[in-house]
């Protein structure tokens, strides 16, 4: 699978009814996402706007490098679109306690976001409408077990969109 985007966009499917995979991309990426699944009556959701497109591949082999299987993408996600400068709280649900395997954020303007998943931990970092095509991927995380509920702090200084995806792996 192949996803190009003007805008920070997603692509995702169900796995099972209670799980999605999510395939995200930011302004200016043209990122490929080898995942092995068949297509069983499944429905193919996305977002997408402008300029952005989803490309499939199938067929037997993949001149993409090894794909992984569709459970590898299991992830929740959250958006905001502030109309101004300010900061809100997110709250990514899971099915159960889970362990987080992965990370992905993208804005059209600054923003930061941090988030507590078991004492002693704290993950924190930005995102930036200008560092599309510098982090693309998703960022792995070591097995963070985390609750089935993670509220996520979220700032921005301007007004404009963020999403945030967060990979995981039942506990």
């Amino acid at each position: 699978m192949k996803i190009a985007a003007s805008a920070g966009a997603y692509f995702s499917t169900p796995i099972d009814a209670t799980r999605n995979a999510v395939f995200p991309a930011k302004a200016g990426s043209n990122t490929i996402y080898p995942v092995n699944f068949l297509l069983k009556g499944q429905t193919l959701n996305y977002t997408l706007g402008g300029a952005q497109y989803v490309t499939l591949y199938y067929g037997t082999g993949s001149p993409f490098g090894a794909p992984r299987p569709l459970d590898a993408y299991a992830a929740t996600l959250a958006s905001w679109a502030p109309s101004a400068a300010g900061s809100t709280t997110l709250t990514l649900n899971f099915p159960s306690a889970v362990k987080l395997t992965g990370i992905f954020a993208c804005a059209t303007m600054l923003a930061s976001y941090s988030f507590s998943t078991k004492p002693g931990f704290t993950f924190s970092d930005f995102a930036d409408s200008v560092d599309a095509g510098i982090r693309t991927d998703i960022t792995p995380l070591a097995d963070i077990p985390a609750a089935s509920s993670v509220p996520i702090t979220a700032n921005a200084t301007a007004s404009g969109s963020f999403f945030i995806v967060v990979y995981y792996k039942q506990a």
